[in-house]
């Protein structure tokens, strides 16, 4: 109904603040990959409502949750900032302060932005979707807006399910496959995108070497394989006359 409303007003329709458990998030919920599987998914839905923009939720610390709240990212900060902001939540044992800010941990949910992100780059479209897959399995599709690349976004959701896709598309002929995986569902660590992952980034910058598979369409049709609580970004390219 907002988005309606906002509609009628003539108005954009953001969301102001999202996470996958309110406020601050949820420790081995927001902290775990099926956190990235959930906000790549329902990042696709508010685009479907046709919201403008969705805000993630990130902090520092909190009197929920103590000194980690559960965004996006973990960051080490100075002590003046500490200082300035009046906290009551003590800091960990040990803790040390840094003299700027500093990236500590990228957490799931950035790794679902990121996904989503790159889904739907340059302003892509999005595209009506026919399947009869099951309830745990969404599929998303976009029209790149500047080159005309089909980007088909998979997200199984099951946790013991996996199986073949087939993607019938007329006049695509070829592309490319990225995957979003994680050793299990409730990994926080492990998790990659195209084989790169931000275990271990200090500077927010990506670790190992990006890779894509490469598909070949049969008339149109391809064969994507996906495994359980994982998702798929499939890249398709128009046929060359």
């Amino acid at each position: 109904p907002y988005a309606a409303v906002a509609r009628a007003a003539g108005k954009p329709y953001r969301i102001s603040e999202i996470n996958s458990v309110r406020c601050f998030g949820e420790p081995g919920v927001s902290d775990a990959f099926e956190a990235s599987l959930w906000l790549t998914d329902v990042l696709f839905e508010y685009v479907k409502l046709g919201a403008a923009g969705v805000n993630i939720h990130s902090n520092i610390w909190n009197k929920v949750h103590g000194w980690d709240a559960h965004g996006a990212f973990l960051f080490d900060i100075p002590q003046r900032q500490y200082r300035s902001a009046n906290s009551h939540v003590q800091p960990p044992a040990g803790y040390k302060f840094t003299n700027q800010y500093q990236l500590r941990k990228v957490l799931p949910l950035y790794y679902g932005m990121l996904f989503f992100a790159e889904a739907t780059a340059n302003r892509a479209r999005l595209i009506p979707v026919e399947h009869n897959s099951p309830a745990r399995l969404k599929i998303w599709a976009t029209k790149d807006q500047v080159s005309g690349q089909v980007n088909v976004t998979i997200i199984n959701k099951d946790t013991a399910v996996s199986g073949k896709i087939l993607l019938r598309l007329p006049g695509y002929s070829a592309g490319e496959v990225k995957r979003l995986v994680a050793p299990s569902y409730k990994a926080s660590d492990g998790i990659t995108i195209a084989g790169q992952t931000f275990d271990g980034s200090i500077d927010g910058h990506p670790i190992g070497n990006a890779y894509a598979e490469t598909v070949q369409g049969n008339g149109g049709v391809f064969e994507i394989s996906v495994g359980a609580t994982s998702a798929v970004l499939v890249k398709l390219t128009k046929r060359v006359p």
